[in-house]
């Protein structure tokens, strides 16, 4: 069966066990599974680019934001579940603190280094000017992004 979208194909993690994955090409495979049953899997083509630029538009445009972070000289609206993914310092304070649309003051944090910084978390890169390298770096790795210390190397 031939279909638009995904292509199903039968994969294993363990030889021994039928298991199912989703090709790449755009083919429908059905096959049986234990007892005769019917399995089928899918796999989105492309999902993580199409994740991440959904969280992006989703940031460009302000929607389902649901917190906002207060700099020194100014405010940025993000979401709760991004900061958290690439910040342990984010998900500790939203964990600890629930709500539903939190207010993070951060001290000594511009608003050029945090819109830097969810460059960054939303799609895992940012270019700033050399002379601001260290300032971005060291806001960053206060508020404990992940990956930001090895990403200017």
């Amino acid at each position: 069966m031939s279909l638009d979208g995904p292509r199903l194909e039968r994969f294993s993690e363990h030889p021994s066990e039928p298991s199912y994955g989703v090709g790449l090409s755009g083919d429908m495979e059905r096959t049986e599974g234990p007892q005769g049953s019917q399995h089928y899997s899918l796999r989105w083509n492309n999902h993580q680019h199409h994740l991440l630029s959904a969280f992006d538009s989703l940031l460009q445009n302000e929607s389902l934001v649901d917190c906002t972070i207060m700099c020194e000289d100014g405010g940025v609206r993000a979401h709760k579940v991004v900061l958290s993914a690439c910040s342990p310092y984010f998900q500790k304070i939203f964990i600890d603190n629930p709500g539903k649309h939190p207010i993070i003051v951060l001290k000594d944090v511009l608003v050029w280094e945090m819109h830097s910084i969810l460059d960054f978390m939303y799609k895992g890169e940012t270019s700033v000017p050399e002379p601001s390298l260290t300032s971005l770096i060291k806001a960053a790795e206060s508020l404990k992004v992940r990956e930001i210390g090895r990403a200017h190397v």
